[in-house]
């Protein structure tokens, strides 16, 4: 039975030291968007290797086998469908095309999923596949790299030679120097790249696409790279989260007030599944299973997720279950705002509310020489020393607060007493550090932002941190931070506070004060301006009627 759902899913390749899709018209070089220098692995390539992982793993298995092989021809499999339908070769009416078309679905597992142009030779007709996959995309962009190499061996063609003896006569002859030669090799040192797929359950009800079939496909997914290794290809794996939304239905899009239920699906690996729908342009998780808290981060500020349901972070075990999530209800969700704009909010309301309502902002001098610094901080990665990783711009996110965002550095120091981490072995103690630009100050704004992070820190971790700093770039300077809980009730009630400003959706109105002069919004937010509305609209009507 065919499935009755539309599925969405996205994962990640990793490839470490190896070339993870040539172009043979660039010299086999990594495929790259020359105007981005972003890398891109093509959707043919993935289909390949899902194919080939599919054609092991299941061979002789009735339904199994593959239309699309290496060094084959097409035709011979179209044949084999139309004998299958008991109907002539050279039969080109609609009832004997649709009829081979028919059996090549069930014969072949590759024109069930992605479809097949079967219009050549004894012609069966063309398939739309449900299963449609876009080109992956690196996250950074690639640096390929064209390295030497040297062939012991060399293939050469020696004139009228006939036999194993005279090929043997002509290499005795030749100096031992001129039997090498040079060659190339492509590479990239590392690169993770996007990949999405789209699910159709109106298409698999014409190709016979079903659960087994889907589940199948994900299986080929998280393993086509452990049985198809080579030295071009170096270290490329399917990395977690294997992330899968299924819709309720066919459509991908329905109203989130009808409260219709989600299911979660598990498949027999460690990777994370996960289920949901789309209101909108936004997705809604109505529960989470079997991810770690950091993964959780991450996956929240990549994907931009908001969350139904605070179900506990538990590891499901093996096998395929199925299990029925709570019904969604707008009145569960509470959207996540930028962390930063608790620093914004605590500067000036009214800044904040510039900037989250009428999306203004304005650079000065001071703030681009802030970003400027910030860019450094702002590169995400890991730096390992004795005892310590430092985590930078490390994604965070709390449902109490209401907030996402990012932490410029994280230091995680390796102790006994502290706690587990994705990003290496060990147990460690979290201290998080906020770079600042210009001198000292004792800003509570600044104070409330690193309380912040420490508390997003303690909810997706399971910990409790004491104390953070803030590093004065130009100062040089490294300020300790208690994170007390008058600190933190400070945060708490700002981040309510922006919460409610969000929902009224009114600018505060200004209060003219010292900060106002070294505000690089001061032109958009008009602090001194004391005239009503009434007045101002008389003001601008009066000057254009002396413009007139």
């Amino acid at each position: 039975m065919a499935i009755d759902n539309r599925y969405e899913f996205l994962f990640y390749i990793q490839c470490r030291n190896g070339n993870p899709n040539g172009d043979p018209d660039m010299g086999n070089a990594p495929r790259m968007d020359p105007q981005d220098l972003h890398g891109y692995v093509t959707d043919v390539a993935i289909k390949r290797r899902i194919r080939n992982y599919v054609q092991a793993a299941y061979a002789g298995k009735p339904g199994m086998e593959m239309l699309i092989r290496s060094a084959s021809n097409i035709n011979t499999g179209i044949a084999r469908a139309k004998e299958l339908a008991q109907v002539e070769l050279s039969a080109k009416g609609r009832n004997e095309v649709y009829a081979g078309r028919k059996a090549a679905c069930q014969l072949f597992y590759d024109v069930r999923t992605f479809g097949a142009v079967m219009s050549t030779g004894p012609n069966a007709g063309q398939v739309r596949g449900p299963v449609q996959l876009t080109f992956a995309r690196s996250l950074d962009p690639i640096q390929p790299q064209d390295i030497s190499i040297t062939r012991m061996a060399k293939a050469e063609e020696v004139k009228n030679a006939k036999t194993a003896a005279d090929y043997e006569q002509w290499e005795n002859g030749q100096s031992e120097d001129s039997l090498r030669t040079m060659g190339r090799k492509q590479f990239i040192p590392y690169g993770l790249y996007e990949a999405r797929g789209f699910v159709s359950a109106n298409l698999a009800m014409e190709t016979g696409f079903d659960e087994e079939d889907l589940r199948v496909l994900f299986e080929a997914i998280l393993n086509m790279y452990e049985h198809d290794r080579s030295s071009s290809k170096g270290e490329m794996a399917v990395v977690s989260p294997l992330i899968l939304f299924r819709h309720a239905g066919t459509d991908s899009i329905w109203s989130s007030a009808s409260g219709r239920p989600g299911w979660a699906v598990r498949l027999p690996t460690s990777y994370l599944i996960w289920s949901g729908w789309r209101s909108g342009r936004r997705w809604s998780i109505p529960a989470l299973t079997g991810i770690t808290p950091g993964a959780s981060a991450w996956m929240h500020a990549r994907l931009g997720l908001t969350w139904a349901s605070s179900a506990r972070l538990t590891a499901r075990s093996p096998g395929i279950r199925c299990r029925k999530m709570q019904s969604y209800s707008a009145e569960s969700e509470r959207e996540l705002f930028p962390l930063s704009w608790l620093t914004q909010y605590g500067y000036c309301p009214r800044r904040c509310g510039l900037m989250a309502l009428e999306q203004l902002w304005t650079e000065s001098a001071d703030t681009a020489a802030g970003r400027a610094q910030h860019e450094r901080v702002h590169t995400a990665r890991i730096e390992r020393r004795s005892g310590q990783m430092n985590l930078y711009e490390l994604p965070v996110f709390s449902r109490s607060l209401g907030v996402n965002g990012k932490c410029d550095c994280v230091e995680a120091l390796e102790t006994p007493d502290g706690v587990e981490l994705p990003y290496g072995q060990g147990r460690y103690r979290l201290y998080p550090v906020e770079y600042k630009h210009g001198v000292v100050r004792d800003e509570e704004e600044y104070q409330i932002q690193l309380c912040a992070q420490a508390m997003c820190l303690e909810e997706q971790f399971g910990c409790i941190i004491p104390a953070g700093a803030i590093f004065y770039i130009n100062a040089h300077r490294r300020d300790e931070v208690a994170l007390t809980e008058s600190l933190r009730e400070k945060t708490r009630q700002t981040a309510e506070a922006v919460a409610e400003l969000l929902l009224c959706q009114e600018v505060p109105a200004p209060h003219y004060s010292a900060k106002c002069k070294k505000c690089s919004m001061r032109e958009d937010c008009q602090p001194k301006l004391k005239r009503s509305a009434a007045n101002y609209c008389r003001d601008l009507w009066e000057t254009a009627r002396e413009d007139v």
